[in-house]
């Protein structure tokens, strides 16, 4: 499946700027009503201010965002990328990582 590229230039409804991504991300549309494949995109890496509105504005637009290629995304970078969208909660139920209780571990069977 070929990554394409779309012109994702959004308006902030809070601030009515413009807020497009950087030239190096790519937004792939998943389906006509919901979702959006972001790629190249590096998040274990700290995201700047306008980066990460940049992605708040996808989210709004699309409701769901996928993130493929992060394996090398440690436990304690995914939950600071997770915190870039809101507070995180302790999950009561399910197998959490011991290091960090937000996030819920998920087991596919898959070796």
């Amino acid at each position: 499946m070929a990554m394409t590229t779309v012109d994702v230039s959004l308006t902030n409804p809070r601030s009515g700027r413009n807020a497009p991504l950087r030239d190096t991300v790519s937004v792939r549309r998943l389906t006509p009503t919901i979702g959006a494949e972001i790629g190249n995109i590096d998040l274990a890496a700290e995201l700047a201010p306008e980066e990460v509105e940049d992605l708040r504005q996808l989210l709004y637009a699309h409701k769901l965002l996928v993130f493929r290629d992060q394996e090398r995304l440690t436990p304690a970078q995914h939950v600071r990328f997770s915190a870039y969208f809101g507070r995180l909660e302790k999950v009561p139920m399910g197998q959490c990582h011991p290091e960090h209780p937000e996030l819920v571990l998920f087991n596919s069977g898959a070796d």
